[in-house]
């Protein structure tokens, strides 16, 4: 992990504990980024995901790009109900890196029927499918963001918000 105290460019950052970090210096991780993701955990411990390009080999967690205006947590919420038509709240900030091209915040939800309504998964983009999966399908070598998948599991691992 990157110490973000002494250098405005980094590679990683656990968010759910930030060793060293001000609530505000959290915020401003927040405000940095441009791309958000998010991590859906179902009762079973399956994880919510897409297929992109409607590639069953290649999943991704629900997300994108942070629009003008919008705040990370906002756009992870938007997101995951455009690309999968489940409404989530409750999220945190669990772990953000660069991913290709952007800056990328990750959210962890619990998926709560009770809360959110039964899951009614509906694709919003053409380009993806959503669907429920075992998180070791996250870690295929065909998945695009299979780096940036390892490391984020190993923030949840590590934090006890999942077992597998």
């Amino acid at each position: 992990m990157t110490d973000l105290k002494n250098t405005n460019e980094f590679e990683e950052v656990d968010l759910y504990a930030p060793e060293g970090l001000t609530w505000a210096e959290v915020q401003k991780i927040e405000e940095k980024a441009t791309a958000v993701a998010v991590v859906v955990l179902g009762k079973d411990g399956s994880i919510l995901v897409t297929a992109r390009h409607n590639d069953f080999s290649n999943f991704g967690l629900p997300g994108g790009k942070i629009e003008p205006g919008e705040t990370a947590k906002n756009a992870a919420i938007r997101e995951c109900f455009e690309e999968t038509g489940i409404r989530i709240s409750g999220l945190k900030a669990v772990y953000a890196a660069r991913a290709t091209t952007h800056f990328c915040v990750t959210y962890f939800a619990h998926y709560c029927p009770e809360l959110m309504g039964p899951s009614r998964l509906k694709a919003g983009h053409k380009e993806c499918t959503p669907l429920w999966i075992n998180a070791a399908s996250l870690f295929l070598e065909s998945c695009h963001y299979r780096r940036y998948n390892i490391a984020l599991w190993t923030v949840l691992k590590k934090h006890g918000l999942i077992w597998a």
